[in-house]
């Protein structure tokens, strides 16, 4: 049977026709390691994961907030960022110098710095869907609901904004430039990448923010393009 699939089956594509195979049948990608690598039951940098991945144009539509408290290491049991007494996002005199463990023990939380920075979390993007499209994606299906004027856009009556993910991925400059301007950027065009998307809801699987596309228009971010292409 082996050699059967050796001779007819997919082992006789070159990689790269083999990685679309695999793709088109269902699977995410393939893991590739150098011939001389060896062989290790965790990953580690002799395995390189290369997965399928697609991309869209969404409507930025709103900014979450940042993650709250710090739950990672502390680099040499040290952390900058500590709220005061009132919960402001300032650093206490009293605490400068003092070890993270001896803070928390005194009852203080360590929080992100995107948080103590009043800066932004994820992107809220979706797409323009019409009452007609929503009432064919179940109820529990559907993404948040919002009207269009809240980004600007001026549209046909019963087209209505419908979130199709949050996303993440961008460096901190972009990050600040966002912060500091969010009502600036809100209702342009954002490309994002992802590894799938379903159609039955427009949701992404792992998405991350590529660039703006500032070469189109929101309105062109439809329901019917979103799941169509």
């Amino acid at each position: 049977m082996r050699k059967k699939l050796k001779e007819n089956g997919p082992y006789r594509l070159s990689p790269k026709a083999l990685y679309e195979y695999i793709v088109a049948t269902g699977g995410e990608g393939v893991i590739l390691k150098p011939k001389d690598g060896k062989h290790y039951h965790k990953r580690g940098r002799e395995y390189q994961k290369v997965k399928k991945f697609l991309t869209r144009e969404l409507i930025l539509i709103d900014y979450t907030e940042p993650t709250k408290e710090y739950t990672g290491k502390f680099p040499n049991n040290y952390w900058d960022y500590w709220p005061d007494e009132e919960g402001s996002r300032k650093t206490l005199d009293s605490v400068q110098g003092m070890k993270a463990d001896k803070l928390i023990e005194l009852g203080c939380t360590p929080v992100t710095r995107h948080y103590y920075e009043s800066q932004i979390g994820q992107l809220i993007l979706g797409v323009l869907i019409t009452n007609e499209e929503l009432g064919e994606i179940p109820y529990n299906k559907q993404g948040a609901l919002y009207d269009p004027e809240i980004v600007g856009l001026k549209v046909e009556e019963g087209t209505l904004l419908m979130q199709v993910c949050e996303c993440g991925g961008f460096d901190d400059e972009t990050r600040l430039t966002l912060s500091n301007n969010r009502a600036y950027y809100k209702g342009l065009v954002v490309e994002v990448k992802a590894n799938e998307l379903f159609k039955d809801t427009g949701k992404m699987r792992h998405p991350r923010f590529l660039r703006f596309r500032s070469d189109k228009e929101p309105k062109q971010c439809t329901w019917k393009d979103h799941i169509g292409e």
